[in-house]
């Protein structure tokens, strides 16, 4: 019986026992990256004595690491969604309450946008300025992942967002001229003295009627005009269209005292 080939010196034999060459095991690949979280508040003006609900902006321009591959984007996602997001806003130096807590957001993967409500109360005295409300981020995302591991890491953020307190408008009415019948729809003219502390600039007017019967501009409880440049102690008269309606009874339909919003005011 014949002896086995030997293998020639300095030759290893790899050859497994069903004729097949092993490949060489793949060195683990390693994907880094984080979310990168930023917040705004695009619409930031408010009056005194105001309630309003601000919604804050969240942004997540992540970024990746993964070492000059070409990473899958479920790879790319792993590491760039920042995951149970929870936003927080707090009053910081602004004359404001906030009333609503704290608001989940859940998963944020990188390139979108999400947004958080929060129900606010102006101060009545408030001083027209720019203030600064807090807002707070937390969540978690994975920094890291191999073949066979992933490193979890948890995140918080705050950040500073402005808030513009604009000279609430106060106006008393002085004179009031409409004459409507039921079904009928015409012109109502309101005279309004400014008794505010400022002269206004780009000023708006906003007269609502509380009750159903009387409808303003078309089909809506409200109506909105704008006056322009308006000193303290002037008057100006503003008119809008009205409509009752046919089986509205005979009586005095009072409009609710009018607020108005000025764009900006004087400086001097």
């Amino acid at each position: 019986m014949g002896r086995p080939p030997r293998t020639p010196a300095g030759r290893t034999d790899r050859t497994d026992r069903t004729g097949a060459t092993p490949t060489a095991t793949p060195e683990p690949v390693t994907v880094e990256g984080e979310p990168d979280v930023d917040v705004y508040l695009p619409d930031n003006t408010v009056a005194p004595g105001e309630d309003r609900r601000l919604v804050v902006q969240v942004a997540n321009g992540g970024t990746v690491d993964d070492e000059g591959l070409d990473t899958p984007p479920e790879g790319q996602d792993a590491v760039t969604t920042a995951r149970d997001v929870r936003v927080e806003l707090e009053d910081g130096d602004a004359p404001v309450t906030v009333d609503t807590a704290e608001t989940a957001l859940g998963d944020l993967a990188a390139g979108t946008v999400a947004e958080a409500g929060f129900d606010v109360r102006v101060d009545e005295d408030a001083d027209p300025g720019v203030y600064d409300l807090e807002v707070t981020v937390e969540y978690d995302y994975t920094e890291e992942i191999t073949d066979d591991d992933s490193d979890r890491e948890f995140e918080r953020d705050t950040f500073d967002v402005e808030l513009v307190v604009t000279e609430d408008g106060r106006f008393r009415v002085t004179d009031v001229d409409a004459d409507l019948r039921a079904g009928e729809t015409g012109p109502v003219e309101i005279e309004l003295r400014n008794v505010g502390e400022a002269d206004l600039r780009d000023a708006t007017v906003t007269v609502r009627s509380p009750n159903a019967d009387l409808r303003l501009g078309g089909d809506s409880a409200e109506a909105t005009r704008s006056v322009g440049d308006w000193d303290d102690g002037d008057r100006e008269t503003i008119a809008v269209d009205a409509t009752l309606a046919a089986d509205a009874a005979e009586q005095r339909y009072p409009l609710e005292p009018p607020c108005g919003t000025p764009t900006r005011t004087a400086t001097e």
